[in-house]
């Protein structure tokens, strides 16, 4: 997936399972990366790429086609924008299947939260600072930054990647696929706009910092953001 992966056992109930879940959670995401690997321009079908299709299908309509899995590109399909939710998201299962009850899977910017945490929200334009913090239970986040893999975003109405190195925007949803693929359009949207489109669905919402560091946060998320005070 082209990014670190991270996966944090809080509380063991059994040192020798918990170790086993965690290798088993990463053989599964492993061998989903290559299974969802589209460089090529064509993935393997399964029951698993039918999933991520499905749910890119949702949020290109929910996004008004922003969300857009085929770029234009002679009729092949990229799923950087969403298979990495959908992997995590596996990996999660595989965790709860051991019984685990607190964890977090982070896959560079993208992860699920089992239990309770507290989740900061860099200053896009200084990685070092903090802008704020929330807090999640049994919740998805996903990031979309400059900073976490450059300017990788490609906006499906001008045909060229979006170069906002100040710009971030955060997404929590109910599992990580979703809030994947919504912090990939809403980077590519005016905030305004992304701020509409997660306003009118359940369970959905999102942070946004423009590039002049204004902070735009969907009615859900108000009273559990804590905004840092510099």
């Amino acid at each position: 997936m082209d990014t670190f992966v991270r996966i944090e056992v809080r509380r063991i109930y059994d040192e020798k399972s918990a170790g086993e879940a965690m290798d088993n959670a990463v053989v599964r995401m492993k061998n989903l990366a290559s299974e969802l690997d589209c460089k090529s321009g064509e993935c393997v079908k399964n029951a698993n790429t039918e999933k991520v299709l499905e749910e890119a299908a949702r949020v290109k309509g929910l996004t008004e086609g922003v969300f857009d899995i085929g770029f234009k590109n002679n009729g092949k399909i990229d799923l950087g924008g969403i298979a990495k939710g959908f992997i995590v998201d596996e990996g999660i299962r595989v965790l709860k299947r051991y019984g685990i009850e607190e964890a977090i899977i982070d896959a560079g910017g993208d992860m699920y939260c089992m239990g309770k945490y507290k989740i900061g929200i860099r200053d896009p334009r200084s990685r070092r600072e903090i802008m704020g913090v929330f807090s999640v239970c049994d919740r998805a986040v996903a990031t979309s930054a400059a900073y976490e893999r450059g300017a990788h975003i490609i906006d499906p109405r001008k045909g060229h990647a979006v170069v906002e190195p100040g710009k971030s925007v955060t997404v929590t949803a109910e599992n990580c696929m979703r809030a994947d693929a919504l912090a990939t359009a809403l980077y590519v949207l005016e905030p305004q706009k992304g701020l509409s489109i997660i306003e009118e669905l359940d369970d959905t919402e999102c942070l946004i910092i423009d590039e002049t560091g204004k902070i735009y946060v969907s009615d859900g998320l108000k009273d559990s953001f804590d905004k840092r005070m510099r």
